[in-house]
């Protein structure tokens, strides 16, 4: 079973091993064509056991062992389809199969399952790593009325950045207040910026929960947008100041 693109070319091979499907793509190698890729099948929640990769005068092919999150081979081929046209970058002609009947683990993305259904706001912060300033931020959280659903936490060379899926705390429900979510962002806002170094950025952002995130995938951008692999800051100008303020609500 194959489907083509301009680019590369995608087959589903569920004949030759037992415990695993077996995808093939080949194509031209562009620069950032294996990320791609690997970031489509994540998003995905497909599991790579084994992968092949190989490459030669400007043409790839690589070979991807996976299963679903459940360890079983995909066998749907609604799903297959999917799988083949979300490989070839075609996010509009998925067919009949509906992204929400995706057996995606559900703190991938917002609107998946549990957050399909109770419209959670994500609230992205990305600061220096400083003791307590977490504490601090739920406490704000705490005292306007709001409660998180769940979220993630990374952080790495003196830095840090979390996603938080949140909610009212008195109704259980998403909020659409405006104003409510002004205030939010300037509190938390005042928070972080009392905490934050000349030398690196920081930034608070409410995405709505139409607005499909994949939690890792963001953390991790978060992360590189502050430089978090850079093992002691890089020597600033005395005009330079990279301290940033993000407070706007993503529709």
């Amino acid at each position: 079973m194959a489907e083509g693109s301009s680019n590369f070319s995608v087959c589903v091979d569920n004949e030759t091993y037992e415990d695993s499907t077996l995808l093939r793509v080949e194509g031209e190698n562009v620069h950032g064509i294996l990320l791609q890729i690997v970031q489509a099948l994540s998003d995905l929640d497909l599991i790579i056991s084994k992968a092949t990769i190989s490459a030669d005068s400007g043409w790839f092919m690589n070979v991807f062992h996976v299963t679903d999150h459940h360890g079983h081979k995909l066998r749907d081929p609604n799903f297959i389809r999917y799988i083949q046209r979300s490989l070839d970058g075609d996010q509009e002609g998925n067919g009949s199969y509906d992204i929400t009947q995706l057996k995606i683990c559900r703190d991938n993305k917002v609107n998946v399952e549990q957050y399909f259904a109770s419209d959670c706001i994500a609230l992205e912060i990305s600061c220096v790593d400083i003791p307590g300033i977490f504490s601090k931020i739920t406490a704000v959280l705490f005292e306007l009325s709001f409660m998180v659903d769940t979220g993630k936490v990374w952080t790495h060379n003196g830095c840090a950045a979390c996603i938080l899926y949140i909610k009212d705390r008195d109704t259980g429900r998403s909020i659409s207040d405006r104003a409510r979510l002004s205030c939010l962002l300037k509190n938390i806002s005042t928070v972080v910026k009392a905490h934050h170094l000349p030398d690196k950025l920081w930034g608070v952002r409410l995405r709505h929960a139409a607005y499909r995130i994949h939690t890792e995938r963001r953390l991790h951008q978060l992360m590189q947008e502050q430089m978090d692999y850079q093992v002691t800051p890089s020597p600033l100008q005395a005009n330079e100041d990279l301290s940033m303020l993000a407070i706007s609500v993503v529709e």
